[in-house]
Formats: structure tokens, sequence, C-alpha cells
């Protein structure tokens, strides 16, 4: 069962998987980026190449307003197949801001996500590790331990936890991160589903499809609260929903729940079906 990874935007809100990021206006790089940036890629890459280039004559090498454009363009080389290219200006936007801001500050922190993200996407889960720690760190040290912030990046760190086998300490960050969306946010925001969906997927991981499905269906309950009964999110959950029925040799209502599925991804086909001539 895969999570969905944790987005950092703009602002600190997450990024949906099918978000559209300005190149103009874009603060932190997505695992799902590889299928955002389309064509004309080159010519996005070309403009934010030349942003760069006036900041750093208008405002010198090392101002914290040419952190933006660098991680722009960084997020464009690494979605393009160039992480050799991506590395260093990812490198470079963090170095400009711990410079400039100090630390603690949530610009730095989002500047250190970007290479956790990168060596995450790259399949160097270990690298991304103090990366996320250290967005964890500034996160809780400028905004407090009850920032739904907060949740987003305890979220994200539990998900590499879970990758990397720490189940122990995973459990701990998912559950942390739980207790402060569900009091910042309400308990049927859909943040809180990601984090829900996260630890159904940590205890299916473990063998243990029991304590998983009521946060499965938890997880199915507030995406269609909040997306609709016809949503992409809630056929995925469902069918997740459905594997650990089965798993618990439920097959019955495993089959039930797959049908509801199924009905959902053919009412989606049809509405994005062609209409005639």
């Amino acid at each position: 069962m895969p999570t969905r990874p944790s987005l950092v935007g703009e602002g600190g809100r997450e990024l949906k998987t099918n978000s559209k990021l300005k190149i103009s206006n874009v603060t932190c790089y997505s695992e799902s980026s590889i299928a955002v940036y389309t064509s004309p890629v080159a010519s996005e890459a070309l403009k934010t190449s030349r942003s760069v280039a006036v900041y750093r004559k208008a405002l010198g090498p090392d101002h914290p307003d040419i952190a933006e454009p660098l991680t722009a363009l960084a997020i464009i080389h690494a979605t393009t197949g160039e992480p050799d290219a991506a590395r260093p200006l990812f490198e470079e936007a963090l170095a400009i801001r711990e410079d400039a801001l100090g630390p603690y500050h949530p610009e730095v922190a989002t500047s250190r996500n970007n290479p956790g993200v990168f060596h995450r996407s790259s399949g160097d889960n270990e690298g991304a590790r103090p990366y996320y720690e250290r967005a964890l760190q500034a996160y809780e040290t400028t905004l407090g331990p009850d920032h739904p912030q907060l949740g987003l990046a305890l979220t994200n760190l539990a998900n590499l936890l879970k990758d990397l086998g720490d189940y122990d300490e995973a459990i701990k960050m998912y559950e942390r991160a739980l207790v402060i969306r569900e009091e910042a946010l309400g308990p049927d925001h859909p943040d809180v589903g990601y984090t829900t969906i996260g630890l159904a997927s940590l205890y299916g991981t473990m063998g243990d499809p029991e304590r998983a499905l009521p946060y499965v269906a938890r997880t199915a309950e507030i995406w269609e609260k909040t997306y609709g009964s016809d949503h992409p999110q809630v056929a995925a959950v469902l069918d997740d929903l459905a594997n650990m029925h089965r798993r618990l040799g439920e097959e019955d209502e495993a089959q039930k729940i797959e049908a509801r599925a199924a009905a959902i991804r053919e009412r989606l086909d049809s509405e994005q079906a062609p209409g005639p001539g």
C-alpha cells in the first residue's frame, strides 16, 4: 500500500499530486514533480536560468531572494533526469538561506526538505534522512510543537523511516503527527487522512492487517467526505481497504469494496470519455 508523499509548498501547504507548480513562484521540490513538468520544459529552464542570472547581478550572489529561482531551476533539472545539475542548486539555495536567515527559520526548513526529497526520489533514503530530521527540528523550533506544518514534517519523516525499516520510530512520528493534525485541523481534515494512511501502510508492511484496517477505513471515510464519492483517491483507498479485508480472510467484504472502487472508476472514465463527433 503506497503512501502518498507529503509535499511542502509556498506557505507550508501541502501540494496535491496533480498540482501545477509555478516555476516563477515555487519554494519546494515535490516527490511527484516528475509528473508535473511538461513541455515546454526547456523554455521554462531557460527563463529560470536567466532569472537566476538577473538576481545575482542585481542583488549579489548571496542574497536570500536568489534561493527561490535556484530552487525552481533545480526542480526542473531534477524532474527531467539531470540529477547532477540539480544537486548543487538545491545545496546552494539551502546554504544561502541558512547564512541569511539562520538555521531555525521556516524557509530554511523548507530548503532542507528539498535535498531530502531529491535523495529520496533518487532511491537514497539514508541520504534523505538527515535533511528531513533537520527540517523537522527547524519547524519545531520556529513554529512550536503544535503547528500543523509540524504534522506535515513528521509525516514526511515517518514515511521515510517506514521505508528504512525503522518501524518503531515511524509509529511514534505518525502518532505524534496525527494528534497535531487532529487538534489543529479537525478530525475530518484531508491532511489527517494522509497520516492515517501512512499508519495503515506501516502496519500492513509489518504484517499486521488487523491494526491497519481501522486506519484505512478512517482514511476512506475522511477522503470521501472531503473529495466526494467519485474521486480517484477514494477509489485507491477503497482498494487498500479491500486488500486489508482480504488479508484478514474476509473475502465477501473485500469483493464488495472492490466493486465500489470499480464503479467509481467506471463513472470517472465515462465522464472523461470524448463525446461523439
